[in-house]
């Protein structure tokens, strides 16, 4: 759960799903217009379109549908979440069956016990 966000505060926003498909994705400064009990409110600047979000996660709040945005604290957030993502990735293309690469089996061991480190939840 993250901190409660205070009126006026920067936050970052991206644009992702339908709002990201034929642009570039693009972290854009938002600026906090109102905190309520179960939400609050961001927008760019002061009059236009505003986005309500979700206290408890930060997600924007859609009805069901897709979202538009992802929220940030601020822009190093982000750099971290993005370079996570990126090892992820490549840790993934490594371990495809369809690899070519050949890691020994010592090397592999190591990678199996820092993976046991990081179990998910209810495992």
């Amino acid at each position: 759960m993250r901190d409660k966000p205070k009126v006026g505060q920067t936050l970052y926003s991206l644009n992702v799903g339908n709002a990201a498909r034929r642009v570039e994705q693009k972290l854009t400064p938002v600026i906090v217009r109102k905190v309520g009990r179960k939400y609050f409110y961001c927008s760019v600047r002061s009059g236009s379109y505003v986005t309500k979000y979700n206290l408890s996660d930060w997600s924007e709040e859609t009805g069901g549908y897709c979202a538009d945005s992802l929220l940030y604290l601020n822009i190093k957030s982000y750099e971290d979440e993005k370079t996570a993502s990126d090892i992820t990735a490549r840790i993934g293309k490594m371990f495809r069956w369809d690899s070519r690469v050949k890691i020994p089996l010592p090397a592999l061991i190591e990678i199996g016990k820092i993976l046991d480190n990081y179990k998910k939840e209810g495992e």
